[in-house]
């Protein structure tokens, strides 16, 4: 009946007896729960088959035919908990970078300089370029570089300088892997240097055939002779004026102008020229060069043009004079020095602190009366800081520093003695400087007398067992 009980009032699969979706079915007049598709398990399907945290790694569980199974696809793991890492540590070698293709790991060797499925299989093997030559890689494959290395070929195994290839000492190098001759230095040139750049006779008349950038050049230089192929004279007849004498420097045509008294390219210039000394300067002729003997005429320059006492030569007052053809300046009486009178002897700021410059027998000197300073420019101070202590003013009387001590508490020449010395004022009393003397301030201290010695009450002063007590100086009882 699918009821038990006294009466078979009972079902025998109540509600709720199979949870999260089961079926409740009866065999052999028992519930029995049938989980079938609702991812749940266990008596009354109360376990989850999909259990937390039984895939790892972020794989997502999924029940199959009851079972719980782990998908981890895109979670870099396997393995039947996704517990497994796909990619693991040191799989490709090398530096090779691991990578997962259709959840497989795949190793990407590219700029490693390896191969095989691991990275594990050296691309360029040691020895595979000889001669130097550099092994990289290209598109996976091996590649020999022979830049610099003197040989060519596929594997740098083949020289391409050749011996004999150039001739007469000529150097070959490799430029753009092909051979080249340096001809430089051999004399010769061409391809192979077999061609001489200087042949006999290039250059006439004594002339040196000498090589420049590869090309013949004739050096005439002593020869007379000009032209590409020292084939032209250099100075023709007449070419130099006024008795001037041609002859070839640098294979030019240079007039020589000596003994002429004439200057210029060709001699044609008179070195003298009219009016060239001035102010009766002789003009005399030394070398090459006119010069101007300026000696009796009271100027100097070049051209004698220039007063050797110009005015204004001499400053403030110095008088100009020539001796031995030069200004000199005499500054007797005006206060000033130096080679043109411009210094003043009594200069801005000599004597100082008020001092008054003089003038004696051309020196500076320092009057330092009334200043309270001594030295050669005023410069020490007579009362020198510090000459009278414990605040004591300095001054200067007949030349001599005095300490004035009004004021302070102190007496002496130097105010180095207190007035008040300790212990002048007893009981208490306070010591006052009047009149440059000590005086004894008793009040407070049931004292008096100059030297607060005396007490105010003395002893009995009160009878019958009064008290004495101090009121406004004075004795009273209580």
């Amino acid at each position: 009946t699918g009821y038990d009980g006294p009466h078979c009032e009972q079902p025998i699969c109540r509600p709720g007896y199979c949870k999260n979706g089961g079926i409740c079915r009866i065999q052999g007049g028992i519930p029995i729960c049938d989980c079938a598709g609702t991812d749940y398990d266990g008596k009354y399907c109360e376990n989850p088959v999909c259990r937390p945290g039984y895939c790892q790694n972020g794989g997502r569980c999924i029940v199959e035919n009851g079972r719980p199974v782990c998908e981890c696809r895109g979670t870099g793991y396997g393995g039947s908990r996704c517990d497994q890492l796909l990619c693991p540590p040191g799989y490709c070698q090398n530096g090779g970078r691991c990578v997962l293709e259709n959840d497989r790991p795949v190793c990407d060797c590219r700029g490693t300089g390896y191969g095989g499925s691991r990275c594990d299989q050296a691309i360029c093997p040691p020895g595979y370029c000889q001669n130097g030559g550099r092994c990289v890689v290209e598109n996976g494959r091996p590649v020999c570089d022979c830049r610099g290395t003197m040989y060519g070929g596929s594997r740098c195994d083949q020289a391409i300088c050749i011996p004999g290839y150039c001739q007469n000492g000529g150097r070959c190098v490799v430029d753009n892997g092909r051979p080249v001759c340096d001809c430089r230095g051999t004399g010769y040139g061409g391809g192979r240097c077999d061609q001489a750049i200087c042949p006999p006779g290039y250059c006439q008349n004594g002339g040196r055939c000498v090589i420049e950038n590869g090309r013949p050049v004739c050096d005439c230089l002593g020869t007379e002779y000009g032209g590409s192929r020292c084939d032209q004279p250099i100075c023709p007849p007449n070419y130099c004026l006024n008795g001037g004498r041609c002859i070839v420097q640098g294979g030019q045509p240079v007039c020589d102008c000596t003994s002429t008294r004439y200057q210029g390219r060709l001699c044609e210039v008179p070195i003298c020229r009219p009016d060239f000394c001035l102010n009766g300067g002789q003009c005399i002729v030394q070398g090459d060069r006119a010069i101007c003997d300026c000696r009796g005429t009271g100027y100097d320059g070049t051209n004698c043009e220039t007063p050797i006492c110009r005015p204004g030569y001499c400053m403030n007052g110095g008088s100009c004079t020539i001796i031995n053809g030069r200004p000199t300046c005499d500054c007797s009486n005006t206060g000033y020095g130096g080679q043109l009178c411009e210094q003043p002897i009594c200069r801005p700021g000599f004597c100082l602190n008020g001092g008054r410059c003089i003038v004696q027998n051309g020196q500076a000197i320092c009057d330092c009366r009334d200043t309270g300073f001594v030295g050669q420019h005023c410069e020490q101070s007579i009362c020198r800081p510090d000459y009278c202590m414990n605040g004591g003013v300095c001054s200067v009387i007949n030349g001599q520093p005095t300490c004035d001590c009004r004021d302070t508490g102190y007496s002496g020449p130097l105010c180095e003695q207190p007035i008040c010395p300790d212990g002048f004022c007893l009981n208490g009393g306070r010591c006052t400087v009047q009149n440059g003397r000590p005086v004894c301030d008793c009040s407070g201290t049931d004292y008096r007398g100059d030297r607060c010695s005396h007490p105010i009450c003395p002893p009995n002063f009160c009878l019958n067992g009064g008290v004495c007590y101090v009121y406004d100086g004075n004795p009273r009882c209580n």
